[in-house]
């Protein structure tokens, strides 16, 4: 060729699709295919014509069919060669067209001309204008103004700190934290990566290297300081500080600046940050530091979620999730992942620190029932901790939700077979092929020989279905015989007996696995846990003089509880209430680890007039405890207790009942919990 040509994809595209017919092509057919308008078609064909001139080709347009490509044959198969040679341009989708708009108003200096971003996205100035427009209410919800002016052009007006959040904001959103995280582990062994995995636009926005660097540093001395800091939390606050970084290299450093005093993990990190990169952080900066990190600060923890409240929020969010969905969704997997994420995320909630979910979109487009159910669940959480929960969350917790919903309507679709023919080869083969193929819902174990099938169903799981080409003499109850081409009539039977399938599930002998060993071992310290509360459970009644502030260390009766050393006991109590327990229905609990205990002890505290805890009104206190080292399945049986108080008729009885009658209902709490573990491991 005389001289290179360029083009973009979707030129690319039409032309390869018009050298492919024969017939005439509809503009409509070609817009819908490409996913873009008919007068897009229209502009993109005006480039088109200029290139085919080069070939001595030409388009003819047939009316009401459409049009085709004409010419030589050869000069259509030279066009055809030269087509992957061609220079590409970049050809923007609307989002990434707005991702690149923002990260491109963020970064400029001075105020930019339409024609600008109309030459760099290669669309008309209209088309720029339309999205300027869209981005406004974007930029205005970090405090930004998008401002547009004739003669001078477009630039956006906001305080420093509030266009950082706002590029945090873009960074997160174009990465989990995962991924993030899995980049810097890359750029740890090859630096060069960088480019490939990150898209040019954002590398403007942030120095990946610096980011690298200040995200290891605030690990290192999070590490140190033996407390660990949410991954999206450690990240926004890792951009936050490569920003300043930047924005803080030369400037004169003020020698009589002083760090937050009573604030020790900040300021360790604070000194760390200034002394790798010599600078001085702004106030403005210091402060940003002390609001992330005053969750982990032990001498000013405001906000402090308690286990069991975690546990008591978690399953009243998962009820209210079932009563939406209509569907049981309470496990133990569930229960676990979802109180662990619910601690960092209250945390982060109640705390004011901003919460990015880059697949809060598809997250709400692609689960909407799931994600409706979800935002019925965070009212719930939202009027227990007086702070509304953010779609960023309820995104994340949609996902949590959403892995039990959707494994669960499969598990009730799936049908578990295996395939038996004469050898296991060949035949039953093309038959586990064609099945795949024709049912969905069919999930095929295994291809067996019909002599090592009774082997096979000695060392294997459990199995619903058995599809033979040969007849069998055992197993017959759950065998269908197919031909070896199966034909339409037997798929049909076999979806009528996988339709029925989780109504006809038995268990074909299979042994007990280590797995499953170590849950009934589990379940078993699960009930030597039970037995203890059993044995220790008591309750006691106080006076206290109207607006005096209980207190654990001279309104605890230990006379009968079970202690090693009681002074280590009250003090570690009174350690555990400093960090605050939680209220429910004037309903007060409190637990902890100590040494000195030497079992598990549940003592409810009645009072003759309201109790003054923590600065709320209580009837009574329950305090739980147990010795430090016991196993984690003790405290589970705890944790089943304050789990409980989710239905207000048990709180009552704790409240108003006879001594007798608190302790059935903690019986009745535990027992069943301790039979549904038990039938958990059965169906596993």
């Amino acid at each position: 060729m005389e001289q290179q040509i360029v083009m973009n994809s979707r030129q690319k595209q039409i032309i390869h699709r018009l050298l492919h017919v024969s017939n005439p092509v509809p503009l409509k057919e070609i817009a819908e295919d490409l996913n873009i308008s008919v007068r897009t078609v229209q502009r993109e064909m005006n480039a088109i014509k200029n290139i085919l001139k080069h070939y001595q080709l030409h388009i003819s347009k047939t009316f009401g069919m459409g049009m085709v490509l004409k010419g030589e044959k050869a000069k259509k198969e030279r066009l055809a060669s030269d087509l992957d040679f061609f220079f590409e341009m970049k050809d923007y989708s609307p989002e990434e067209r707005k991702q690149g708009l923002i990260c491109d108003l963020l970064k400029l200096d001075e105020p930019a001309k339409l024609f600008v971003f109309s030459r760099q996205y290669h669309v008309s100035e209209s088309t720029i204008s339309h999205d300027l427009e869209k981005l406004k209410a974007w930029f205005a919800s970090f405090q930004i103004q998008l401002h547009r002016k004739p003669g001078i052009g477009v630039y956006i007006q906001g305080e420093d700190m509030d266009i950082r959040q706002a590029i945090a904001a873009v960074l997160l959103e174009q990465m989990l934290p995962e991924a993030w995280i899995e980049l810097f582990h890359k750029m740890d062994h090859a630096k060069t990566c960088v480019k490939q995995l990150l898209p040019d636009r954002y590398q403007r926005l942030i120095d990946i290297e610096l980011l690298h660097r200040v995200h290891r540093v605030i690990t290192g001395v999070l590490s140190q300081e033996g407390v660990r800091l949410d991954e999206r939390d450690m990240l926004h606050l890792s951009i936050h500080l490569a920003l300043a970084i930047t924005r803080c290299s030369g400037r004169q450093i003020e020698h009589n600046r002083t760090l937050p005093v009573g604030y020790p993990l900040t300021s360790h990190v604070l000194k760390r940050i200034e002394a790798t990169f010599d600078i001085q952080l702004s106030p403005d900066d210091i402060n940003h530091v002390k609001h992330h990190l005053a969750g982990l600060e032990k001498e000013q923890q405001t906000v402090k979620i308690d286990d069991a409240f975690a546990a008591y929020l978690t399953q009243l969010f998962i009820l209210k999730t079932e009563e939406a969905l209509q569907e049981p969704l309470m496990n133990s997997s569930l229960l676990e992942g979802l109180k662990n994420h619910l601690r960092s995320a209250l945390t982060r909630i109640i705390g004011g620190l901003a919460i990015h979910n880059p697949l809060l979109r598809q997250i709400q487009e692609k689960y909407k029932p799931v994600y409706n159910a979800c935002e019925q669940g965070a009212k719930v959480i939202a009027a227990e901790i007086g702070t509304p929960v953010p779609d960023a969350e309820i995104a994340f917790l949609t996902l949590h939700i959403g892995a039990s919903y959707y494994d669960r309507q499969t598990k009730q679709s799936e049908c578990r077979a295996i395939v038996v023919c004469a050898s296991g080869f060949g035949t039953s083969r093309f038959i586990s092929a064609k099945l795949k193929k024709e049912i969905r819902n069919l999930v095929i174990v295994d291809i067996v020989a019909s002599h090592q099938l009774a082997e096979w169903l000695n060392d294997h799981d459990t199995i619903d279905l058995i599809i033979s080409t040969i007849r069998l003499d055992q197993m017959k109850e759950k065998t269908v015989v197919v031909s070896p081409l199966l034909t339409d009539k037997e798929i049909g039977l076999l979806q009528n007996r996988i339709a029925n399938c989780r109504h006809d599930k038995t268990n074909v002998n299979s042994p007990i696995d280590v797995n499953k060993e170590m849950k009934y071992l589990q379940t078993a310290a699960f009930g030597e846990g039970m037995l203890q509360i059993f044995r220790h459970f008591s309750v006691s009644s106080i006076s206290i003089p109207p607006k005096v502030q209980f207190e654990i260390k001279r309104h605890l009766d230990v006379s009968d509880l079970p202690l090693e050393n009681s002074s280590v006991f009250v003090e570690d109590l009174q350690k555990r209430e400093g960090k605050g327990g939680f209220i429910v229905n004037k309903l007060a609990v409190l637990h902890t680890r100590s040494t000195g205990v030497w079992s598990l002890f549940v003592q409810l505290i009645r009072s003759d007039r309201p109790l003054f805890w923590n600065g709320k009104e209580a009837d009574a206190i329950l305090v739980m405890a147990g010795p430090a080292d016991a196993p984690a399945e003790h405290f589970a049986a705890l944790g089943e207790i304050s789990q409980s108080f989710i239905d207000e008729q048990h709180i009552e009885v704790f409240l108003k009942g006879s001594e007798e009658e608190v302790k059935q209902q903690i019986k009745h709490t535990l027992v069943k919990a301790y039979k549904t573990r038990l039938q958990h491991i059965g169906e596993k």
